[in-house]
C-alpha cells in the first residue's frame, strides 16, 4: 500500500527526463540557484523514464544499450540536497506516467512542469509563484511561461488553437507571444513545459490519462478537459521558459501517438469526438478505439460529470 504524502503548501517541480545527461543535471542546478533564496517552500522531483522500450529503440539504432549517467548523478546527489528526490519510471516510455508518478510524490500543493533542457529566466520562477498564489479560483486554473524554442533565441512562443469540428480535430501549433504589458493574459491552450498548477485541481481530472504513451496526447488532455471543466489558461508575462530544441536520444512512434490522441479525444468529446478524430486520422485503419473506450471508460466518466459544456461548444466560443 502506497504511503499517503502529506500536501503543504509550496512547490513542486516535477522534470521528466530519458538518456538527458548532461542536460538535466544543468537544469536541476539552475533551478535550485533560482529557489535558493525562495520564500517558500519547494523540491525538485525528476523522473528516470529509461525502460525497456528505450534500450530496444537503442538495439534497433545500432547504438550502445544502457541508460546514460543522469540518473546515478542525480540519485547519488539526493543524500546531499534535501530539496532534491529522484524516482524511477521503467514501466513504459511515457512522458505523461513519469508525470504521474511524480504527481503522486509531490508534498507541496503546486505543481511546476519542466522539460529536462530547459532554462528559465532570472527570477521567472519566484515571481511566477507568487502571481500564482495571488489569483484565486474555486474551479481552478493553470498559469504557463512564454518559451523559446531554442535556447539562445530570444523571439518568445505561445500555442494558437488549431481545431477541425468536422473532423474531431483539436490541437494547437507554435505562434508568436502578444507584445503586451500585461502581466497576465488568457489563452485557449499552451504547452504543459513551463506550466504551474495546483495538485489538487489536477488530480480533480484524473490526472494524466493512465494509458497515454510517450509522445502527444497529454497537452490535448490537458488543455481542451480543462476548457470543457470552465478552467481556464494563463500566460505569465514576467518571465521566458528557454528550450533547448533538439534531437532526443529516443523516439516516438506512429501507433502510439494516434492512439493517445484518441484517447485524450474521447476523454473530453467522448466516443462521437473520438471516432471522428480517429476516421480522420492517418492512422484510421487501425483498430484500437474499442480498447480505447474500454480502458478509459472511468476517466471518461469522471468528466463527463465535471464538464460544464461540450467541445463543439467551447470551440464555437473561441471563434
Amino acid at each position: 500500500m502506497n504511503k499517503k504524502v502529506e500536501i503543504k503548501s509550496g512547490l513542486s517541480i516535477i522534470i521528466p527526463f530519458v538518456l538527458e545527461s548532461p542536460q538535466v543535471q544543468f537544469t536541476v542546478r539552475a533551478l535550485s540557484e533560482q529557489l535558493r533564496e525562495a520564500s517558500f517552500n519547494w523540491e525538485i522531483i525528476v523522473v528516470n523514464n529509461y525502460c525497456k522500450e528505450v534500450s530496444q529503440q537503442q538495439a534497433r539504432q545500432g547504438f550502445t544499450i544502457g541508460d546514460d549517467a543522469g540518473g546515478n548523478h542525480l540519485n547519488s546527489m539526493c543524500k546531499y540536497h534535501s530539496w532534491l528526490k529522484y524516482y524511477e519510471y521503467k514501466r513504459k516510455l511515457s512522458h505523461w506516467q513519469s508525470k504521474n508518478l511524480a504527481i503522486s510524490k509531490a508534498k507541496y500543493s503546486t505543481l511546476f512542469f519542466l522539460d529536462s533542457h530547459c532554462l528559465l529566466s532570472n527570477g521567472a520562477l519566484v515571481s511566477m509563484y507568487d502571481e500564482f498564489e495571488r489569483l484565486e479560483s474555486m474551479r481552478g486554473f493553470s498559469m504557463h511561461l512564454p518559451i523559446t524554442y531554442h535556447i539562445l533565441e530570444n523571439k518568445k512562443l505561445i500555442y494558437k488553437l488549431v481545431a477541425e469540428v468536422e473532423k474531431g480535430n483539436c490541437g494547437y501549433s507554435f505562434t508568436s507571444a502578444p507584445d503586451t504589458s500585461q502581466i497576465l493574459y488568457k489563452v485557449p491552450c499552451m504547452s504543459t513545459c513551463g506550466m504551474m498548477i495546483e495538485k489538487r485541481v489536477l488530480e480533480s481530472i484524473g490526472c494524466f490519462p493512465k494509458e497515454l504513451g510517450i509522445y502527444s496526447g497529454g497537452e490535448q488532455f490537458l488543455n481542451f478537459t480543462m476548457a470543457v471543466c470552465g478552467m481556464n489558461k494563463y500566460i505569465f508575462n514576467g518571465g521566458v521558459l528557454h528550450h533547448h530544441g533538439a534531437k532526443r536520444k529516443y523516439h516516438w512512434n506512429f501507433d502510439d501517438f494516434h492512439r493517445n490522441n484518441v484517447i485524450a479525444a474521447y476523454i473530453y468529446g467522448g466516443k462521437y469526438w473520438a471516432n471522428l478524430r480517429h476516421i480522420n486520422s492517418k492512422a484510421a485503419p487501425l483498430k484500437f478505439v474499442g480498447d480505447v473506450f474500454s480502458l478509459n471508460a472511468q476517466h471518461r466518466q469522471l468528466i463527463k460529470d465535471m464538464q460544464i459544456k461540450t467541445i463543439q461548444k467551447w470551440l464555437s466560443e473561441q471563434i
